[in-house]
């Protein structure tokens, strides 16, 4: 993102001791995208979903190419484009997976969406937070600030904001990053033609003249005006199902560890309709020579049942890396965990040869089937003939 220079804000060390830190992981299909393609290049990369483009690298935007163009009218505008495919469960599933690690940083952890993540953390952990997932990353006392903060800070590093000079340092960020919590393109174009280009030029209006002439003000009006908050939720963590088994004596053979496959696939499948639940995400861990390895994968089909909760352990199992060392111990944990969607009856309330003798009533033609006369006939009408489901007469 290109940043003004008359209003470029400043990188502080100001080290103390715990406050509220912003991660933005977005343009989060983008982000994915490049998790799943190490060697991806900075520009030009575009990434679809349903064939319609979803986040795109700034070079490619500004080549012309929109969020919602099709995938192939995106190639044609650009040459040289690489346009990444994705698929929701994919992104649902990367999303599951990082917020399961982030309780190893803070038990406060707050989704604000997807892409988007509040911590409460000291200085070094957002450091390594930073480093260690290269996203931008804002620290300050309160989550505002932090969020302002983070919108102005580069990959990889973290933008500081010492306690008592929220207002001075916010008040020089350059009014282009609010795009980022919801102005739009019009309205700050609006805004420049106004000479109003920092987010102090805008503070100096009254709260009755940003309501009645900033159609996002709802949106923006903590982020201007305040109140703020330090407050950060506590991490709720996606429910999950997890059994284990540990080897007597290390298995290296599939006939060794398959029937505990089978085993867990079983014991998973039981917890599952228990609950009424199915999952859509298994991990599979395997411990050998005292090293873990781990790998999961998304199903395409609610997994409730043991066999197919099986075969997708089978085949994770392979992914692992671990096949042919010997096993000390397998886990499979199910994820993703929701109610299946279950088409219930029309008529649950009365017996079925009444709601068909209701229906043959008001729409006779509607219950009907074939009765088969001579499958060997020349004439259409002497193979078959429809008659009336409830009377049983053509």
């Amino acid at each position: 993102m290109p940043q003004s220079r008359s209003h470029r804000p400043e990188l502080d060390h100001h080290p103390y001791t715990e406050g509220v830190a912003a991660l933005l992981f977005d343009p989060w299909p983008l982000y994915v995208a490049r998790c799943l393609n190490p060697g991806l290049p900075e520009e030009p990369v575009a990434v679809t979903l349903g064939d319609r483009v979803v986040a795109a690298t700034p070079a490619v935007r500004k080549a012309g190419v929109n969020l919602g163009m099709r995938g192939s009218v995106a190639l044609a505008r650009l040459a040289g484009l690489r346009l990444i495919r994705l698929e929701t469960p994919m992104l649902h599933a990367t999303w599951e997976v990082l917020l399961e690690e982030m309780p190893a940083f803070s038990p406060w952890v707050e989704l604000l969406s997807p892409g988007r993540l509040l911590l409460r953390v000291d200085m070094a952990a957002a450091r390594v937070l930073a480093e260690v997932y290269r996203v931008r990353v804002g620290f300050a006392r309160y989550r505002e600030v932090a969020l302002l903060a983070a919108l102005s800070a580069r990959p990889g590093r973290v933008r500081t904001v010492p306690p008592g000079e929220e207002k001075s340092r916010t008040d020089r960020l350059p009014l282009y990053l609010l795009k980022g919590l919801g102005l739009g393109a019009r309205s700050l174009e609006w805004l420049a033609q106004l000479g109003q280009h920092t987010l102090g030029d805008l503070r100096q209006w009254s709260k009755a003249q940003l309501e009645r002439t900033l159609p996002e003000y709802g949106a923006l009006e903590r982020y201007l005006l305040g109140p703020w908050s330090s407050q950060v939720n506590r991490a709720r963590l996606p429910e999950t199902m997890r059994v284990e088994h540990p080897f007597a004596e290390a298995a290296l053979e599939p006939r060794e560890f398959e029937p505990v496959l089978k085993h867990l696939a079983a014991q998973l499948s039981r917890a599952l309709q228990g609950k009424g639940k199915a999952a859509f995400r298994l991990k599979v861990l395997a411990t050998a020579c005292g090293n873990l390895h781990s790998a999961a994968r998304q199903s395409k089909v609610p997994l409730q049942q043991a066999d197919p909760i099986y075969r997708l352990a089978r085949l994770t199992l392979e992914d692992t890396g671990a096949l042919g060392l010997p096993l000390e111990q397998i886990s499979l944990e199910l994820s993703s965990l929701r109610r299946p969607g279950v088409q219930g009856a029309l008529w649950e309330s009365r017996p079925q040869s009444l709601a068909i003798q209701a229906v043959a009533e008001q729409f006779p033609w509607t219950l009907v089937q074939a009765r088969e006369l001579d499958p060997y006939a020349l004439a259409a009408d002497q193979r078959a003939v429809w008659i009336r489901l409830l009377e049983g007469d053509p």
